[in-house]
């Protein structure tokens, strides 16, 4: 179960002010909830993940990553990798890999 890979304790510890949500105890209130875009306050310095360094000096290190940084990146690799609209974008990287934004955002 979800509580065996994550106690409720340590996401709770994680994020005290994020609200936590059982997808599976929840099911069904989940099914009855609006589908339109989510309204987020975020600012464009707030940290929008962390992503750590493969610690080849024996310590990895957490890189903060800005909603800015995406801002400004979302369009260069547009660009860059000829995108439109109409394209589909593979996912294949593991998330814990730092090549993996390249393919989430």
């Amino acid at each position: 179960t979800t509580g065996e890979m994550l106690p409720r304790s340590e996401l709770a510890a994680m994020s005290p002010d994020a609200a936590h949500v059982d997808l599976v105890a929840d099911a069904d209130g989940i099914a009855g909830l609006d589908r339109g875009p989510v309204r987020v306050a975020a600012a464009l310095d707030d940290v929008a993940y962390v992503i750590y360094t493969s610690g080849s000096t024996g310590v990895p290190k957490g890189a903060m990553i800005t909603h800015q940084g995406i801002v400004n990146r979302l369009p260069w690799q547009a660009d860059l990798l000829k995108l439109s609209p109409s394209d589909a974008f593979l996912h294949k990287a593991p998330v814990s890999f730092d090549i993996s934004i390249n393919e989430i955002f």
